[in-house]
C-alpha cells in the first residue's frame, strides 16, 4: 500500500552508507506515521466531549507514535478510523454489496482508495452525502468514537488495557486449531507483536486476516558473513525437535541473526535398507 512503500522509500533514502543492520532496522520500522493525522482528528474532535474524557486521555497518554504492542492509544486510532469508514463509506457502496456478498471495503486493494474519500468527506462534510438517520457528522463521529469503544471493551476488559498486542491470537499451527489439544506441542509461545499493515513492520491484526513478516533477510553478495536472516518458528518442522521453536524470539525481538549457517549440531544420515 501507498503509505508503507512511501516509509520504506523514505527510510532508504535517509541512508548514506547503508550496512546490514540498517536495512533490518527500516524491516523493523513501526513508526505510526499513516495514522498520526487521525490522532490529531480524533483528539480535536473529542477535546471538549466530557463524555468521552477516557478515550480522549488515552489518546494522549497511550500513544507513543509507533504501532507498538503496549499502545492502547494506538488501537483506538486504527480502530476508530475502520468504524468511521463503515458509518460514512459503507452506504455509499452498499449497491456493491448488494450484487456481490464478498464485496468488502476492508480489504487491502480497496482500502487505498476510500482513505482519500473518507479524510476529505470528514473535513469538507458534505450534508447530502450522510445517511439520513445522522444529524450531522459530528453525530456519526462521535457514533463511530463509542463503537470503538464498546469493541475494545467487549470481552470485559478496562478500556486502558486494551492494547495493540490484544488483537492477535497466538501463531497457530493449521493442525492445532483442528486439534486444540495439541497446541502445546505445536503452537508458538503467545508473544503482543508491534506493527500494521501500512508501515514497514507489516503486522494485520486478527479482524484483518492476521498476515506478519514470513520472512526478513539482509545480504549483501560477496559479504554473506554480515547478512541477517529471520523467519518465526525455526527450520524444523517436527514439533519434538529442539529447532522448532528456536527462531521465534529473534523474530519477535527484531534481533539481528546471521544469515550463513553457524557449526553442524545434528546430523541426519539416510541410509537405504537391503533387501
Amino acid at each position: 500500500m501507498g503509505p508503507r512503500a512511501r516509509q520504506v522509500r523514505d527510510d532508504l533514502t535517509a541512508l548514506v552508507r547503508p550496512a546490514p543492520r540498517d536495512l533490518l532496522r527500516i524491516q523493523l520500522d513501526d513508526r505510526a506515521l499513516f495514522l498520526d493525522r487521525w490522532r490529531q482528528f480524533l483528539l480535536d474532535e473529542v477535546r471538549s466531549d466530557e463524555r468521552r474524557r477516557e478515550f480522549r486521555q488515552l489518546l494522549e497518554r497511550s500513544w507513543d507514535g509507533r504501532a507498538s504492542a503496549e499502545s492502547v492509544g494506538y488501537r483506538l486510532v486504527h480502530d476508530f478510523r475502520l468504524e468511521l469508514a463503515r458509518l460514512v463509506i459503507g452506504p455509499l457502496i452498499a449497491p456493491c454489496v448488494t450484487a456481490n456478498a464478498d464485496f468488502d471495503f476492508r480489504r487491502n486493494s480497496i482500502i487505498e482508495w476510500w482513505e482519500s474519500a473518507l479524510w476529505r468527506l470528514v473535513h469538507e462534510r458534505p450534508r447530502h452525502l450522510l445517511e439520513p438517520r445522522w444529524r450531522d457528522w459530528d453525530a456519526v463521529i462521535s457514533e463511530a468514537v463509542d463503537r470503538t469503544v464498546a469493541m475494545a471493551t467487549a470481552d470485559g476488559r478496562p478500556l486502558a488495557s486494551a492494547t495493540w498486542g490484544t488483537t492477535m491470537r497466538p501463531i497457530a499451527h493449521p493442525l492445532s486449531r483442528a486439534l486444540p489439544w495439541l497446541a502445546p506441542w505445536l503452537d508458538m509461545p503467545s508473544r503482543p507483536l508491534p506493527g500494521d499493515v501500512n508501515m514497514p513492520r507489516v503486522r494485520m491484526p486478527i479482524a484483518q486476516g492476521e498476515v506478519g513478516a514470513s520472512l526478513r533477510m539482509v545480504v549483501a553478495p560477496g559479504h554473506e558473513e554480515r547478512g541477517i536472516f529471520h523467519m518465526p518458528a525455526g527450520e524444523s518442522g517436527h514439533p519434538l525437535s529442539p529447532h522448532y521453536r528456536d527462531m521465534q524470539d529473534d523474530w519477535v525481538e527484531g534481533r539481528a541473526t546471521p544469515f550463513l549457517p553457524g557449526s553442524a549440531v545434528r546430523t541426519l544420515l539416510l541410509q537405504p535398507t537391503t533387501r
